[in-house]
């Protein structure tokens, strides 16, 4: 997310055809690092036989915002006769999702979190 900002927020202000297209190929090459690091992540901060399940849950909201993020930036384009108000949000909602990312706990946190509920689910169980 951290990767998409400022190439989100350039093109939602620069009037040049060029930049425009410079900024999208970047916030392209961001999107697509993410696509590779989510999947890891999610590995690393799940046992794996919980994998499969919970990585679809990512992936499924992932979808749902890729059919309704069109939908809705056309729709702003329909309004306002450009794309710089989708832009900016796009802008907004990465600038949102880096500072949720930074403020998770760590993976050694996760870790043990999981570590101790499957403890005490494993103490609970006959």
């Amino acid at each position: 997310a951290l990767l998409s900002v400022p190439a989100l927020l350039w093109a939602a202000t620069t009037n040049s055809l060029q930049a425009i297209q410079a900024a999208l190929a970047a916030a392209g090459v961001a999107y697509g690092s993410m696509a590779i690091a989510i999947p890891v992540h999610v590995g690393r901060v799940c046992a794996p036989e919980d994998f499969a399940r919970l990585y679809g849950k990512v992936f499924l909201c992932w979808g749902v915002c890729g059919l309704i993020a069109p939908l809705v930036a056309g729709r702003l384009f329909d309004i306002y006769g450009n794309y710089r108000v989708a832009l900016l949000l796009a802008g907004i909602a990465a600038i949102l999702a880096a500072i949720a990312s930074f403020l998770m706990p760590s993976d050694k946190q996760l870790l043990q979190e999981i570590n101790t509920v499957k403890s005490r689910y494993d103490e609970a169980s006959p």
